[in-house]
C-alpha cells in the first residue's frame, strides 16, 4: 500500500494501521519478483472487516481480473510483472459507526508471462466473456494477499483514531 498514486513512497509495518477518509483512493501493488517470466493477474479483490478473507459482509471491488466498479483504476502495463491499481474507501457497510476496521484480501494468479494459455489475460469489455473466463481460471492456483487493518473514516465523525479499538497488525501471503 502506497501514499500517493507515484508509488514512490510505501506504508511500512510500522505504519499500521494506516487511516483512510472515506471517498479517498487506496494505493495497491502487487509483484512478483525473482523471476522475469512470471506475470501476475489480480483476480479478485475485497474489502472485510476482519482478517479473515472469506468473512462477510464484504466489498468485492475486483472479480475475475475485472473492476466491478468506477473506482478501480488500474496503473500498468500489461506486459509487466508489477500490478499497480487504486480503489477507493468506502463508508463502512454497518451505516451506524463512522469508524470502521478494514482488512483487505487479494487472490493473485502467477502466470509465465511467455505462455498466453495461462490465464492472466482478461477482456474486461463484455460480461459474456468474462462470465467464460470465470470457469476457466478454477483449474489456477491462487494466491491469497491481506493487509490491514486500516482505519477508514467518515471526516465529519467527529471521532478521534485513539477511540478505536484494534486487532494485531496483519500483513500476509498464503499460498
Amino acid at each position: 500500500m502506497y501514499h500517493t498514486m507515484n508509488y514512490d513512497m510505501a506504508y511500512r509495518r510500522e505504519d499500521v494501521p494506516v487511516t483512510v477518509p472515506v471517498g479517498k483512493p487506496i494505493y495497491l501493488e502487487a509483484k512478483a519478483s525473482g523471476n522475469d517470466d512470471i506475470q501476475l493477474l489480480v483476480d479478485s479483490c475485497l474489502a472485510t472487516n476482519s482478517s479473515n478473507p472469506r468473512s462477510t459482509p464484504n466489498n468485492i471491488f475486483i472479480d475475475d481480473g475485472c473492476p466491478t466498479d468506477e473506482t478501480v483504476v488500474y496503473y500498468y502495463d500489461a506486459e509487466s510483472s508489477t500490478r499497480r491499481f487504486s480503489t477507493i474507501a468506502v463508508t463502512p457497510s454497518d451505516g451506524d459507526n463512522p469508524t470502521a476496521i478494514a482488512y483487505i484480501h487479494c487472490w493473485l494468479i502467477a502466470c509465465n508471462s511467455s505462455d498466453s494459455s495461462t490465464g492472466c489475460q482478461r477482456d474486461c469489455s463484455s460480461r459474456r466473456k468474462r462470465k467464460s473466463a470465470t470457469t476457466h481460471k478454477q483449474s489456477f492456483e491462487h494466491y491469497v494477499v491481506s493487509l490491514g487493518p486500516l482505519i477508514i473514516i467518515s471526516e465529519s465523525n467527529g471521532q478521534n483514531e485513539e477511540d478505536v479499538t484494534l486487532p494485531t497488525p496483519r500483513f500476509t501471503s498464503d499460498p
